[in-house]
Order: structure tokens, then sequence, then C-alpha cells
């Protein structure tokens, strides 16, 4: 099994597609997220339109209770790839 630890995503659109892709390229069957997967409060915050619908989109489903459903959707599209 080959296993990839990150950490200090910070909710990063670009730290995660290099992830996802170095996940690919090293064959890892497992990737571990060590935390810092989001934004911090102390980091300032500057959204473009289409980042700030995110924001506003993921708001939503968390307010509307639909964030459990929303996570797994996310989890399977994203990690279906690495999938055996």
């Amino acid at each position: 099994m080959r296993a990839l630890f990150v950490t200090d995503l910070h909710g990063s659109t670009w730290k995660y597609e290099r992830l996802f892709e170095a996940a690919k390229s090293f064959g890892a069957n497992v990737v571990i997220n060590g935390g810092d997967m989001l934004p911090q409060k102390s980091e300032p915050l500057r959204w473009s339109i289409e980042g700030g619908q995110v924001v506003l989109t993921l708001r939503s489903l968390i307010l509307s209770d639909r964030w459990e459903e929303f996570w797994s959707y996310f989890l399977k599209r994203h990690f279906s790839e690495f999938q055996t």
C-alpha cells in the first residue's frame, strides 16, 4: 500500500489539484490529510466572483443541512479515480 500524507492546503484550489496529480503519479492508495484543509481566519479572504460563489454555495449547503450529502458526492467524484 502506498500512502501520501499532506497538510496545510488552506482551501487552495491549486493545492488540491496538485495533490490529486501527485497522488495519481505516486500511485497512492490512500491520501491522508493532516489538517488545515480550509482557509485560516487570520488570512485575508479575497474572493473572485467565482470563488465568492463557491463560498456562498458551501455556506448554503451547511445551513440547509445538505452538507453530508454534498461531501459524500464530492469524495466519490474526486477519489473514485484512485479506487482499484
